[in-house]
C-alpha cells in the first residue's frame, strides 16, 4: 500500500477515533521497522501475522471470529471487553450479533499504529457502541462510564 493512501487512510481512522474513542492518536506514529504483516489465510480473506506470530487463524479467521463472538451472544452481556482489535472480525461479528456496549482494549501501540494506516475502521467506529482504548487510564474510564449496577459484562 502506497504511503498517500496510508496517510489517509490513517486521517480516516483518526477522525473516527477521535468522535468515539478516548483519548487521541496523534502519539501512536509508527516508529523504525513495522512489524505488522497482513497477508492471505489458507481460506482467501486476510488475516493478521505481527512479530512473525499469528494474531487470527492463518486458517480461516471469519470462522474464528464468528466462534468469538457466539460466546459473547449467549451470554447476553450488557458489556463486552474485547482484548485486541486486530483486523476487527471479532469486533464486526459483535456488533451484527449483540446489542452490546464494546469496549476494545488494544495495549500494543505499535500494533495499532501499524493497523490504522492499513485497516479501514470507520464502519466499526460509527456504530457508536464501540469504544476504542489504547492505554489504561482510559480503559478504567471506559469501563466506569460504560458500567452499571447490575450490568452483565462478558470478555
Amino acid at each position: 500500500m502506497g504511503s498517500e493512501r496510508r496517510q489517509l487512510r490513517w486521517a480516516g481512522n483518526a477522525e473516527a477515533f477521535r468522535r468515539v474513542g478516548r483519548g487521541s492518536l496523534s502519539d501512536l506514529r509508527p516508529h523504525g521497522t513495522d512489524p505488522v504483516e497482513i497477508v492471505p489465510s489458507r481460506a482467501g480473506p486476510p488475516t493478521l501475522r505481527y512479530k512473525n506470530e499469528f494474531l487470527h487463524s492463518p486458517f480461516h479467521p471469519m470462522l474464528e471470529a464468528k466462534g468469538l463472538a457466539q460466546t459473547a451472544v449467549e451470554s447476553a452481556s450488557d458489556v463486552v471487553l474485547v482484548l485486541g482489535l486486530g483486523l476487527g472480525y471479532h469486533v464486526r461479528e459483535l456488533l451484527d450479533r449483540t446489542t452490546a456496549r464494546i469496549i476494545v482494549y488494544e495495549p500494543d501501540r505499535m500494533l495499532l499504529a501499524g493497523l490504522m494506516g492499513r485497516i479501514d475502521y470507520g464502519n466499526l467506529f460509527v456504530r457508536g457502541r464501540m469504544v476504542l482504548v489504547h492505554d489504561e487510564d482510559h480503559f478504567v474510564e471506559a469501563m466506569e462510564a460504560s458500567l452499571r449496577i447490575g450490568a452483565r459484562v462478558s470478555w
